[in-house]
């Protein structure tokens, strides 16, 4: 088999360079997405009443040539057994192949039938998705088709307000942090284990690249930055919430931990290399966007979309953020990531306490889905728990005062799953690390194995339908590290 990258034409027409085929028909005039998501800590709080996929409807008054934007979830998903005996940058190949190749068979009819009539188009391999869109009778035709397995309509845009973190000053910064210090990071790192050789992918609002705490363990390999918002053509993040989550995965000194100087040590992997996709803003998070993000994540491209390479995916990725529509598109991402040896670290979500309230991908029985708990392990209460008939979440870690970076340099402490989901992140790059070969096949594997094997029970959570709200248990980093030493 050739060692290329894969073809940027498996799709008929015109693809782009990460295989999303685009059509403007009326208007090259750039559209506000549709946010379906809330970002799950303190920074972006979400309020909005969403449409779901079984419940979409047409808008009061709206006939045949009303215009909309829907979600087509095609039937079909890719054969993806025997890719895990596989090298890892052959692996990634044959993934993204096959994924193209069932893509192009069940979007083909639906694709044409869009091209002649709507008013835009995109499709995805990587969830077998496309959104179109045009007026309720092409809807009502895509839904109509043997291929098509359900549509819906983008959720209404949320109305978001933001709420300010608590700002820390840079001297006044512990390091390391007590939530490093209480899942044990640290006591790795004095062996020797700080995550080198991993990268971690984050999907998010964004990472600031200057920032001293993150500058010295972004990627910078061109393959690293793909803004699914389209501004910004180096890292950036104009919300917060991205650098926050980015810290505490790799954050620290330049120089590793223990170097001195004036930068604290706020991640767990300090060794690790970050790589990130802007997805969200303020508002949110568009299904459109988070599906670009998914799929370059698999493949990323250079800066300019270009060069798709499947060997520079990263080995762990990490979303913050919950659908706010029971979908399953991400479902299918986080589903062909762990064919292709990606370990999709999810936070559970900010819904609790109640039971049944973890929202996807968080959800998701692809997914390690990650609740917040107190230093002790015990859950918060807005740590969402047991969602979609899958018992969630899989494990907790501090989420109760997490200190992390700030865009222009600073720092600031916020609450939520947000701000666990990148401390098991980022134990993850150290397991796979102290694994010796983060690329060999079933590293991934056995680094979920080995936090959840690790985790510490914890007595007396509350429990939803016999299962504890804590999942296996609290995260403890030492102990995940020394299980595959």
């Amino acid at each position: 088999m050739s060692d290329a990258p894969p073809s940027e034409g498996a799709l008929a027409g015109s693809v782009g360079a990460v295989g999303v085929r685009r059509v403007q028909r009326r208007s090259d005039r750039r559209r506000r997405r549709p946010a379906v998501g809330p970002l799950l800590g303190a920074l972006v709080l979400v309020l909005a009443a969403c449409s779901s996929p079984s419940a979409a409807s047409a808008p009061p008054g709206t006939g045949a040539d009303e215009q909309l934007t829907i979600v087509a979830i095609f039937k079909g998903s890719a054969d993806l057994s025997g890719v895990e005996r596989l090298p890892w940058g052959e692996r990634g190949r044959q993934v993204v192949r096959r994924l193209q190749d069932t893509a192009s068979r069940s979007q083909h009819r639906a694709l044409r039938l869009a091209e002649r009539n709507a008013i835009a188009v995109r499709s995805w391999w990587i969830a077998n998705a496309a959104v179109v869109t045009g007026t309720r009778r092409l809807a009502d035709a895509i839904a109509g088709l043997d291929e098509v397995d359900h549509v819906y309509e983008l959720p209404i845009q949320p109305r978001a307000t933001d709420e300010s973190l608590d700002a820390v000053a840079p001297g006044a910064v512990p390091s390391p942090t007590p939530d490093l210090v209480a899942v044990g990071a640290p006591v790795a790192w004095a062996a020797g284990v700080t995550g080198d050789g991993v990268a971690v992918g984050v999907i998010d609002t964004g990472a600031d690249g200057t920032h001293p705490a993150l500058a010295g363990s972004y990627r910078a390999d061109g393959h690293a930055w793909h803004d699914a918002t389209g501004d910004c053509a180096t890292p950036c993040d104009d919300v917060g919430h991205g650098t926050m989550v980015t810290g505490l995965v790799t954050g620290g000194p330049p120089g590793g931990p223990g170097t001195g100087g004036s930068v604290p040590s706020i991640g767990a992997a300090p060794g690790a290399r970050w790589i990130a996709a802007r997805a969200c803003g303020a508002s949110g998070c568009s299904e459109e966007a988070l599906l670009d993000a998914a799929q370059w994540m698999l493949a990323p491209t250079d800066a300019g979309g270009h060069d798709p390479d499947p060997d520079r995916r990263p080995q762990v990725v990490v979303a913050a953020w919950g659908l706010s529509s029971d979908n399953a598109s991400l479902d299918r991402a986080a589903v062909a990531w762990r064919a292709a040896g990606m370990l999709p670290v999810f936070a559970a979500g900010n819904g609790g306490p109640g039971c049944g309230t973890a929202t996807r991908p968080g959800a998701s029985a692809a997914a390690l889905s990650v609740g917040a708990s107190d230093e002790a392990g015990v859950p918060l209460d807005l740590s969402a728990r047991g969602g979609s008939g899958v018992s969630k979440p899989d494990l907790v870690a501090p989420g109760a005062a997490a200190i992390s970076a700030v865009p222009g340099g600073g720092y600031a402490e916020g609450e939520g799953t947000s701000f666990a989901a990148p401390l098991v992140a980022g134990t993850a790059a150290l397991v796979l690390s102290a694994s010796g070969d983060p690329r060999s096949a079933g590293a991934t594997d056995a680094a979920a194995s080995a936090l959840l094997g690790s985790a510490h029970a914890v007595d007396g959570a509350p429990r939803c339908d016999g299962a504890s709200a804590a999942g296996r248990g609290r995260l403890d980093a030492d102990a995940a590290v020394r299980s595959v030493g």
